[in-house]
């Protein structure tokens, strides 16, 4: 529960381009009782900006960046979700091992990413027996 005698202006940055932003735009607009804003930037803008007081983003971008900022630190977990890999019947893809010589969608250097290489490579495929397509997301 909320302490609503604490009602400071937070400014929160978050992925705000993943489904894991949900909850926190949801908290800031329904649930806190002072002044929050989300805006885009995550971990990465609360380290670069001073006037951030939090920074939301999958456990995997805190730890990357730990080793550079021991002073991390993981205060609550906002949601927790399944990671899910999707694909058309269409493509012929039935299984994780018919992905062997596919492209997929993902966004790199995320835990997304890395439960791909994990699952994939339950069925002995390697990175390089599949590609990772960031720009199939729009992103760089």
């Amino acid at each position: 529960m909320l302490h609503t005698s604490w009602r400071c202006a937070v400014r929160r940055g978050s992925d705000t381009s993943t489904i894991e932003f949900a909850p926190a735009l949801i908290a800031a607009q329904d649930f806190y009782p002072g002044e929050a804003t989300v805006e885009s930037g995550g971990i990465v803008g609360l380290l670069n900006d001073a006037s951030v007081d939090l920074g939301t983003n999958a456990e995997t971008q805190t730890l990357r960046r730990a080793v550079a900022h021991p002073d991390l630190r993981i205060i609550f977990t906002v949601t927790e979700t399944f990671h899910r890999i999707v694909a058309s019947r269409a493509a012929g893809i039935s299984s994780l091992a018919d992905l062997r010589g596919k492209r997929g969608g993902s966004i790199a250097s995320t835990s997304a990413a890395c439960f791909i290489d994990k699952h994939l490579g339950t069925v002995g495929l390697t990175d390089a027996d599949y590609t990772v397509v960031s720009e199939a997301l729009g992103r760089p």
